[in-house]
């Protein structure tokens, strides 16, 4: 601490003041003020020397300003889409219509005017949903903007390039990017050279972290060919269990890697067929083979139920089409047979994963026929009904009953927009239960979501006519709050899709 400091503290009653000297030419001003009055002396000093510091400062150098931005090579969105676009932004309940909106901007070829771009930014920075589409029609302007505020560097996730080319600067994107922009360069170049793809992987692979292994490795669904087999067999021994079970995936879609064979026998061991009977002989132990094809990871116990799983997983790797070819049958005879069986269930779950996996979408309608009668796990029916063909897909969902609560998730997973027809369909449901709901009415809550899904994006245009028609509700002669809240509801139902058709009909 500085003399004069400590003397202002303690007082110029306490601190000899004779010795306080700055090292600088105000030392010669001072001995001119006399010594009288020393607490006056002091501040005239302190003050001096404060006014000579400053007057000696050198400015620190300001920073280069930022390369402008590259010139734009997608047109702006009309006047009227970005009052839109604008209004849409304001309000986080349009969350879904923003993203529809996002999409139609990128397939009209527009981007967003440089007014949304800040607050567009910042949504992308709360939502992940938000990103993809939103890097597509930010613009060149957008992308210079994240770089001035690090709460928008998520759009560096993204390649600027929005076609399916390599970047002029690909190898230096690969070196320097981000995980995210690696994943994309590394998914094209799957397309146009997976050799070298695969090159450029082995040389980095034993510096990335887990997850960016995981993320690179995923991108082999592109491409995939039996010349991917001796990097993918490395990959089985990897430390991490996510690559592990991926590497696995990847080897059982490629009909002849070593893989295949081992799952073939294993499970050629495990399920006979005989007289229209499926036999199921459990394995009683694991060997190292296994462990090495993450099929003891999902046993932890040297039980005969605990190889219940081991099973269901194995029948999950091997293509459904290799138990027509060995047992001479159809999948309707197949899945018929599993019925007698006590690992019915196992068997059902591993040929649908095995059906999806192996791309055999004749075995998924009787999966889907036989599971819609079974206690079967929702998510894999509903993963099933999503690779159906949408008008079969549709006619499947027609057949829950509308009072099931299951019936909303299985509308998620349909292609939306419906058909015109699926959509009427759907309309009158809803317009029935509306006339006949009373206070102890059940399920209100999924009606309710699936009102919110017709309106944001399951309905298309042709039956937005049908939908503004008014809906007749009961009398509401004894204040039931049932129809009041499904009248707020239609409320809003009509807003969205009014929002809906504007989008439809400006973003063009």
């Amino acid at each position: 601490m500085h003399a004069i400091v400590t003397t202002a503290i303690v007082g110029t009653g306490q601190q000899d003041t004779s010795a306080i000297t700055t090292g600088t030419a105000i030392d010669a001003l001072a001995t001119q003020l006399p010594d009288d009055d020393r607490a006056r002396k002091l501040l005239l000093t302190a003050g001096a020397w404060s006014v000579y510091r400053q007057a000696g400062y050198v400015i620190a150098q300001a920073p280069d300003a930022p390369q402008p931005a590259a010139p734009e090579t997608l047109p702006v969105c009309s006047p009227e889409a970005e009052r839109l676009l604008a209004n849409l932004l304001q309000e986080e309940k349009h969350r879904a219509l923003f993203l529809e909106a996002l999409k139609r901007l990128k397939q009209a070829g527009k981007r967003l005017p440089y007014n949304l771009l800040p607050q567009a930014l910042t949504e992308g920075a709360q939502s992940k949903e938000l990103r993809p589409p939103l890097a597509l029609v930010i613009g060149e302007r957008g992308r210079w903007l994240s770089q001035l505020n690090p709460a928008w560097a998520w759009v560096a996730q993204f390649l600027s390039s929005s076609d399916e080319a390599l970047p002029a600067d690909a190898e230096m994107i690969w070196q320097e990017g981000t995980t995210g922009q690696r994943c994309e360069l590394l998914r094209r170049l799957r397309v146009a050279d997976p050799a070298k793809a695969r090159e450029w992987l082995a040389v980095v692979w034993k510096k990335e972290k887990a997850d960016a292994r995981a993320d690179f490795l995923a991108t082999f669904e592109v491409s995939l060919s039996a010349e991917d087999e001796p990097f993918l067999e490395q990959a089985l021994d990897d430390r991490s269990t996510n690559v592990r079970t991926l590497a696995a995936s990847l080897l059982a879609r490629i009909p002849t890697s070593a893989l295949v064979r081992r799952m073939l026998a294993r499970a050629d061991t495990i399920l006979t067929y005989q007289q229209g009977k499926l036999t199921v002989t459990l394995p009683t132990t694991l060997d190292q083979d296994w462990h090495r094809d993450n099929l003891a990871s999902v046993s932890d116990k040297n039980t005969q139920w605990a190889f219940i799983p081991v099973f269901q997983r194995v029948l999950s790797l091997v293509p459904p089409n290799h138990w027509e070819k060995r047992f001479a049958a159809t999948p309707e005879q197949l899945i018929a047979a599993a019925q007698d069986s006590e690992y019915k269930h196992e068997m059902l779950e591993g040929w649908s994963e095995a059906a999806l996996l192996h791309n055999q979408p004749h075995w998924i309608a009787p999966l889907v026929e036989r599971l819609f009668r079974e206690p079967a796990p929702q998510n894999v029916v509903l993963q099933l009904v999503a690779y159906l063909p949408q008008q079969e897909a549709e006619n499947k969902v027609l057949q829950i009953a509308f009072d099931d609560s299951y019936w909303f998730q299985a509308l998620a997973q349909l292609p939306r927009p419906w058909s015109k027809e699926f959509g009427e369909a759907c309309l009158q449901a809803l317009r029935n239960y509306a006339q006949t709901f009373t206070n102890s009415a059940s399920y209100y809550y999924h009606r309710e979501n699936i009102l919110e899904l017709a309106a944001s994006s399951g309905l298309p245009l042709e039956c937005f006519e049908t939908a503004l028609q008014t809906w007749e509700l009961p009398d509401d002669t004894q204040n039931n709050w049932h129809i009041q809240r499904w009248q707020q509801k239609l409320a809003e139902f009509t807003e969205i899709l009014k929002l809906r058709k504007r989008i439809i009909e400006e973003i063009v």
